[in-house]
């Protein structure tokens, strides 16, 4: 069990990794938010995009300037909900590169290793609402 999960985030970070094509997109969105680039698959593996969307993970719909670990209804790890962080383009893009680096003790364990692509995510949540 522990391998395939393994070798499913493996996968899921090359994903990450792949050339991305301008606005690629997504199903299932919000209003208003751009098309989903192809880095965003590893984080739609957890997260939706929609208010009150279920998951392993919480929805990402309106993370831009939410304080972390705030949103309603998610049991968020102790670390992440005490952080204090606010999300915006600095902290997300620090998240997304390493979460456990970030916040030790939090529940997500794998992040976005290509700059660009954590750009493109980044640029992404913005439009979320």
């Amino acid at each position: 069990m522990r391998r395939t999960c393994l070798v499913a985030l493996a996968l899921l970070a090359l994903a990450a990794c792949a050339p991305r094509k301008p606005d690629a997109g997504g199903e299932g969105q919000t209003s208003g938010a751009s098309k989903a680039p192809p880095a965003f698959a590893i984080c739609a593996g957890c997260h939706s995009v929609r208010p009150g969307g279920g998951g392993s993970g919480p929805s990402l719909a309106g993370i831009w300037g939410r304080k972390a670990g705030t949103l309603p209804g998610y049991p968020y790890s102790e670390a992440l909900a005490k952080s204090g962080i606010v999300w915006d383009d600095k902290s997300l893009d620090r998240w997304l590169a390493g979460p456990i680096q970030m916040v030790p003790g939090t529940k997500m364990v794998f992040g976005i290793p290509d700059e660009g692509a954590r750009k493109d995510v980044v640029d992404y949540l913005k439009t979320l609402k």
